[in-house]
């Protein structure tokens, strides 16, 4: 990858991560908001989803990067 150019690829897999990391925690926010889950059993489920879905966005923020300092340092 030539210097100071993106290619759409690398930006898609950042926004990738982002979506992921929303999705797993809307995953966990609906059966404690809509379904009445409550109290600590709700608190658990809401946290619970908001760590899963950080260590997800996260897992695939770096593989996106990794990926784009692969193809640096290729020259491609």
């Amino acid at each position: 990858m030539a210097e100071g150019r993106d290619s759409g690829g690398d930006r898609f897999r950042v926004r990738d991560g982002t979506l992921l990391a929303a999705a797993v925690h809307a995953v966990a926010l609906v059966p404690a908001l809509f379904l009445g889950v409550s109290g600590p059993v709700g608190e658990i489920v809401l946290t619970a989803g908001a760590v899963v879905g950080s260590v997800a966005g996260s897992w695939r923020l770096a593989r996106a990067l990794h990926r784009f300092d692969a193809h640096r340092r290729r020259g491609l």
